[in-house]
């Protein structure tokens, strides 16, 4: 049931909503969308890991939709780069493995660590550079973080085994 309610709580779709967000401070703005896949259980020692492949897709353009008039782009948002979408999507890889135990009151207490983000195929936005591989994997290593912590809270505060050991 845990292990159903990461999947179910971590959202398998993230993205800009079709929209070009600015990029610090040139008139350049990227769009991605970043699909993840199931995650991926085994035990590992004394921790159950779970792991995920993302896939990323991301364009940038410089213009108009940013907000910034350029008269040599013309007036729409001018294509300038993408990684991921006239090719095969990059790939980031998420990580997270839980240690469950029991504490001396008889409580099950889960502690859930990431793993830093492995960027298997990096998402370089030319001519600007803008990799946005570390973006997207901030973003979506902050969502499963935000996810195990639920799910260790919930698991802590369902796992008094006090009343099972006192009928042993």
């Amino acid at each position: 049931e845990t292990l159903r309610a990461l999947d179910a709580q971590v959202p398998t779709v993230i993205d800009t909503g079709g929209e070009f967000r600015p990029v610090g401070p040139m008139p350049v703005g990227v769009r991605y969308s970043v699909r993840r896949g199931p995650f991926r259980f085994e035990a590992r020692g004394e921790a159950l890991h779970a792991e995920t492949t993302i896939e990323l897709s991301a364009e940038a353009c410089g213009g108009a939709p940013l907000g910034l008039a350029i008269p040599f782009l013309g007036g729409g948002c001018v294509p300038l780069a993408d990684c991921g979408v006239h090719e095969s999507p990059r790939r980031i890889v998420v990580a997270t493995d839980t240690v469950v135990r029991l504490d001396p009151a008889w409580r099950l207490v889960a502690e859930t660590r990431a793993a830093p983000p492995v960027i298997v195929d990096r998402c370089e936005l030319t001519p600007f550079r803008v990799d946005v591989s570390d973006i997207v994997a901030s973003a979506v290593t902050a969502e499963v973080a935000r996810a195990t912590a639920r799910l260790d809270r919930d698991l802590t505060a369902r796992g008094d085994l006090r009343p099972l050991g006192e009928h042993l």
